[in-house]
């Protein structure tokens, strides 16, 4: 939870999203800063329609760290492509950090109604 504070989220469109093709030589799994799976591929077969907010999160600390984008779908399911819920069965940082930023997003938003 701590470590979720290096981060920043931002909410973006699908338009938005840079996803690279990066060349890894190092074990993903090793590489936590490193998004684990693209998100065009984390999002195939799940409809556009389906996605509530994508979020792009990023660490602070280093213009050179790959952001990390999290998706929440229509049904509240968290995604993320550091795939640390998958690999390790917990939350991960950049899933908390959103949640954070998702709960302070929701309450500006009510508040401008």
């Amino acid at each position: 939870m701590n470590q979720s504070l290096l981060y920043q989220a931002n909410l973006i469109s699908i338009n938005r999203v840079e996803d690279n093709d990066g060349n890894f030589s190092d074990i993903l799994e090793h590489s936590y800063n490193i998004p684990q799976i693209r998100l065009r591929d984390l999002l195939s077969g799940i409809s556009y329609n389906d996605i509530n907010k994508l979020w792009e999160v990023s660490y602070i600390a280093s213009k050179i760290s790959k952001s990390h984008y999290v998706v929440i779908l229509e049904d509240s399911t968290i995604l993320c492509t550091c795939m640390f819920i998958v690999n390790q069965g917990m939350i991960c940082r950049h899933q908390f950090k959103v949640r954070k930023s998702n709960i302070s997003y929701f309450a500006y938003s009510c508040t401008l109604v």
